[in-house]
């Protein structure tokens, strides 16, 4: 079992992010462009190597990214139609998220086994999201995760506070 932290800072002028172990070391970077179309993200390891990709998948209505993660497993994560709630939607290599998404409090599945869980801490500057990993060969797979549905939920803050300008 691993456990990783994703820390955002409250105000930022570039998209990058870092990953940190649980001794808060750096140990991924997540580079992101805020003027690239489409929107798109990098995760490297510490030896600056791509790991997985994250991309906005254009011409949809609805928030939709493309994952791949170390060139083997791809994903789309997509925003469902909520009608109560937010619903989000993976496709690909028999993955399920389960959970409160609009609160990031949700495990990740594969086949039937928690593979992880991501838990958004509440009591910091900036958002942090805790995810413990329980089988280590997901651990990119997860981090993927957690930077796209945060990329899907920021797309739907940002369109709703548009509308709200209206």
């Amino acid at each position: 079992m691993k456990v990783f932290y994703i820390k955002q800072n409250f105000i930022t002028l570039r998209d990058n992010l870092y990953v940190y172990n649980e001794d808060e070391r750096e140990v991924y970077l997540i580079e992101g462009n805020l003027i690239e179309v489409p929107k798109r993200f990098v995760v490297r390891d510490e030896g600056k190597q791509e790991r997985a990709s994250i991309t906005r998948v254009l011409k949809t209505v609805l928030p939709r990214f493309r994952v791949v993660v170390e060139g083997q497993y791809e994903f789309i994560i997509k925003k469902g139609l909520p009608l109560f709630r937010s619903r989000y939607s993976v496709d690909g290599e028999g993955v399920e998220v389960k959970g409160d998404f609009w609160n990031m409090d949700f495990e990740i599945i594969h086949k039937g086994q928690k593979i992880a869980t991501v838990n958004k801490e509440w009591v910091t500057l900036g958002d942090t999201y805790k995810m413990t990993v329980y089988d280590e060969a997901w651990e990119m797979v997860v981090i993927s995760f957690v930077v796209a549905i945060d990329r899907v939920k920021e797309e739907e803050y940002s369109l709703l506070s548009f509308f709200d300008w209206m």
